[in-house]
């Protein structure tokens, strides 16, 4: 929750405009109708290979062997959320800003070790993190919604630019883009094999998460076009000019740290936990060398697996991509 609104959002400004919570809610309908077979699927038995298993059980052992090789690729979105959570950091501490890279490797690698401890440690980590930035993102539509230019709003004149500024096009492409953000609740699918009653929880979070989200995404984006001139937000590539001109300046540190934070951090987290899991059963199956999906004597993590993927989303980092780069990639290779 949270990553894709404060992470993708500014890129979806650019190509739609001030219509970027209608492309959130479109979106979230998108990625609705492409949970139907997950909803019912999972409803029926436990995928102990996540997304894999369905990819298996739907379309054949080779269809699901050629989506756990590119699953490997379409996985570094980790990058992104940790290139996310330094630009915020970097808002906060300007100094920061010659070192982004590496503060991007400390952030990577900081949730990689913690989801080396194993699920539980991640698991407090994330509940401890998610009750405040759920605080946080209430205090941004909260104080944000009162602020937003109402009278020209739905018109062609707030900022000197239609509500919809790209046509239908550019609202297409930007709720295709913000899919990403919207559809965190699916990968919950995932996690099947450890989930206690998988077969009435995941269907369950799948709808209710997803719709959730959109509304609370679609109120924020209202925030996010209607509050400063677009290019402000453009130019510093977060919500955190917004945060600082609608809230006092304790509230707009608890918003940056709280909100933008700890909603990268949560996402980050969470995706570590469970982007495994899927290529151990892939294992299992053959297209890996088994010893890849060896755990952790005491911690029972896939230390192997972790190490890939740590590997692999450091490459982005290095090589300088940017965040509208990244998921563009990652939404390709993944569709």
């Amino acid at each position: 929750l949270g990553a894709g609104v404060m992470v993708m959002s500014i890129a979806a400004l650019v190509m739609t405009g001030r219509a970027v919570n209608l492309a959130f809610v479109l979106a979230a309908l998108f990625t609705v109708i492409s949970a139907i077979p997950v909803i019912f699927y999972a409803s029926c038995v436990r995928l102990r290979g996540g997304m894999y298993t369905q990819a298996a059980v739907f379309v054949g052992n080779v269809f699901s062997g050629f989506y756990i090789v590119q699953y490997v690729f379409s996985n570094m979105s980790m990058a992104m959320y940790a290139i996310g959570l330094t630009s915020y950091l970097v808002s906060l501490f300007p100094g920061l800003a010659p070192y982004s890279m590496w503060s991007n490797f400390a952030v990577l690698t900081v949730f990689f070790v913690l989801n080396f401890f194993g699920t539980e440690w991640m698991a407090r980590v994330q509940d401890f993190m998610f009750y405040i930035l759920i605080a946080a993102l209430l205090v941004f539509t909260a104080f944000g919604l009162p602020q937003v230019h109402w009278a020209g709003y739905f018109g062609n004149e707030l900022f000197g630019r239609p509500l919809i500024e790209h046509g239908l096009m550019g609202l297409f492409q930007a709720s295709a883009f913000l899919t990403f953000a919207t559809g965190g609740a699916t990968v919950i699918v995932n996690m099947s094999a450890e989930a206690i009653n998988p077969q009435k929880d995941i269907p369950f979070v799948t709808i209710v998460s997803t719709v959730g989200v959109a509304i609370l995404y679609a109120l924020m984006a209202t925030v996010i076009g209607g509050v400063l001139p677009p290019e402000e937000v453009m130019a510093a590539g977060n919500l955190a000019p917004i945060a600082k001109a609608i809230m006092p300046t304790p509230l707009y540190y608890f918003f940056v740290i709280g909100g933008a934070g700890f909603a990268l951090g949560t996402t980050l987290n969470a995706t570590i936990g469970w982007v495994t899991k899927p290529i151990m059963q892939a294992c299992e199956d053959g297209w890996f060398p088994r010893v890849l999906a060896t755990l952790h004597p005491k911690f029972n993590s896939p230390y192997y697996l972790l190490a890939i993927f740590y590997v692999t989303n450091l490459l982005p980092i290095f090589f300088g991509l940017d965040v509208s780069t990244i998921g563009n990639w990652v939404l390709l290779l993944g569709n």
